[in-house]
C-alpha cells in the first residue's frame, strides 16, 4: 500500500522529535524510530487502528503517549498527524 506523510504531520513528527531531544537524544531518537515503524506497519495492516471519524483511523504510541492519525483511500494511505495525549482529544483532522 502506498504511505503517503502530510507536510502537516511531518511538521509535527519533527517538532515532537526537536522537544523530546531537549531531554534525552537516545530517547528522542527511539521515539522517531518508533513512529516510522509504526508508519511501516500500518501499510501491511491498516486497519490496526480504531476508527477515529469516517475513514480516518488512530493509534497510540503507548510508550511515547503519541496518538499517529492516518486516512486510508483505497490503495493508500496518509499520515495526517501526531498528537501527544496530554493535549486532549482535539486533533483537526481537516
Amino acid at each position: 500500500m502506498n504511505i503517503n506523510i502530510t507536510l502537516r504531520a511531518q511538521k509535527q513528527i519533527n517538532s515532537a522529535y526537536w522537544y523530546i531531544r531537549c531531554d534525552s537524544l537516545q530517547y528522542s531518537d527511539e521515539f522517531l524510530s518508533a513512529v516510522y515503524a509504526f508508519i511501516a506497519k500500518i501499510g501491511k495492516n491498516p486497519n490496526i487502528g480504531t476508527i477515529y471519524i469516517k475513514n480516518v483511523r488512530k493509534k497510540l504510541l503507548k510508550k511515547y503517549h503519541y496518538y499517529v492519525y492516518y486516512r486510508i483511500k483505497r490503495e493508500s494511505i496518509t499520515i495526517l498527524g501526531i498528537w501527544h495525549t496530554k493535549r486532549g482529544s482535539q486533533f483537526r483532522v481537516f
